[in-house]
């Protein structure tokens, strides 16, 4: 077949770092401006009905706060509980938190609104967590409780932000499918409490996930749970939770790609233990490979320097135990385009002087010519600074920086 000439292969280990290095040589440095980071979330100042109200018969709930603030990620972190065919409307108007009622209400029902982490301030994005808001609509508020603790079963420490959620138990099989409308988050010591709960039969679970969907994902997330349901008829206090990331019994391949630059993205159903791969039928290929494995060794990035071949069989290893071996096929007419992308860590132009400066890559860097790197501060050039070639990041999506350079003043 006819040999993959494509000029741009040559950039891949070479010193293309330099260009953009260059461009960043009139970042200008400057000392921080402005006072300490806030850090507090929103307080509430008034809440109209008051929370915990009986007799409840208000078409919305209004909740001011002390500053402007933003609604975030509404569809994933606010519920009610019951819910309803069409759940309320929140609007903000200034620093007020309107909620308004579509559907009717229940009589003699208690109504509880999980916020979860939906209300932010607008400078800083600081969390307001767990807000509740619980009302009856006849003369008795539910007010039982479940509280405990989670931890995590490996290591036995306290889990911050795992949701803890209770399903009732003949609705139990919503389970995986749909977002539980009775949670609440962890805090720092791993602690929890579920309020203004009726007496009922729950099963209860624990969640530590990576997408915030707050719907258990068997690759990415870790769970928690009881086996046996909750019969709730009193409070319930050291209702212990361990998280532990469920493995699958068989190994399995979940996708597989060979990208238009020449890499090739693999994930798997688990966590392999010193993962091996070995491209089997290329001796030249698999010595020029470059492999990337992330974190936790369930998924897999791999750059292809020579593109000659037709077919090529990998095979994956964990722990020296052969699990698979698949095989990637060439086309005739396929050629591939490698662009470099990087991005940095200045903002607005400018370059914070108590932090290096981070410039990271889509492709693996192999050599760096720094005598073409010009940088200045106030248009004086500098020649004291280091260029380093950082460890290997591993995102948890997007492969993108495996390598990062820094360049470092010296005191």
């Amino acid at each position: 077949m006819t040999k993959n000439t494509n000029p741009s292969k040559s950039l891949f280990f070479k010193s293309i770092i330099v260009l953009a290095l260059c461009i960043y040589g009139c970042a200008s440095m400057r000392s921080p401006e402005g006072g300490p980071i806030d850090k507090t979330p929103p307080k509430i100042l008034k809440m109209e009905p008051k929370d915990l109200t009986t007799n409840f018969n208000a078409k919305k709930i209004v909740i001011t706060f002390d500053e402007y603030f933003n609604i975030q990620n509404e569809s994933r972190e606010f519920s009610i509980s019951p819910e309803q065919e069409r759940p309320p409307l929140l609007k903000k108007d200034q620093k007020k938190l309107e909620i308004i009622f579509q559907d009717s209400l229940e009589k003699n029902t208690t109504y509880t609104l999980n916020f979860g982490n939906a209300i932010a301030d607008v400078n800083e994005s600081n969390v307001l967590k767990n807000l509740t808001y619980a009302f009856s609509t006849g003369p008795l508020l539910d007010s039982l409780t479940i509280s405990g603790r989670v931890t995590n079963t490996l290591t036995g420490k306290p889990v911050l932000d795992a949701t803890v959620f209770i399903i009732p138990l003949s609705r139990d099989s919503i389970f995986g499918k749909k977002r539980a409308s009775i949670s609440t988050s962890t805090d720092s010591s791993g602690l929890y409490t579920l309020k203004n709960l009726k007496k009922d039969t729950y099963k209860i679970y624990a969640l530590k996930e990576n997408g915030g969907d707050k719907i258990y994902q068997q690759r990415s997330d870790e769970i928690g749970f009881i086996k046996e349901p909750l019969v709730l008829t009193k409070n319930l206090d050291s209702i212990n939770l361990g998280l532990f990331k469920e493995l699958a019994q068989e190994f399995r391949i979940l996708d597989r790609k060979f990208n238009q630059d020449g890499s090739i993205n693999m994930i798997f159903n688990q966590k392999l233990i010193k993962p091996e791969l070995t491209i089997l039928d290329n001796k030249t290929v698999n010595e020029s490979k470059i492999l990337r494995f992330s974190k936790t060794n369930d998924s897999l990035k791999m750059w292809l320097q020579d593109l000659t071949f037709d077919s090529i069989k990998v095979e994956i290893k964990s722990n020296g135990k052969p699990l698979d071996t698949v095989q990637f096929n060439r086309e005739r007419k396929d050629t591939y385009a490698r662009t470099l992308l990087q991005t940095d860590n200045i903002e607005a132009g400018i370059l914070n002087p108590y932090r290096p400066l981070r410039l990271i890559f889509n492709f693996p860097i192999d050599k760096i010519d720094q005598t073409k790197i010009k940088l200045t501060e106030d248009s004086i050039p500098k020649t004291n600074f280091t260029l380093i070639k950082d460890q290997k990041i591993m995102p948890s999506e997007g492969y993108d920086g495996f390598y990062m350079a820094l360049i470092k003043r010296n005191a």
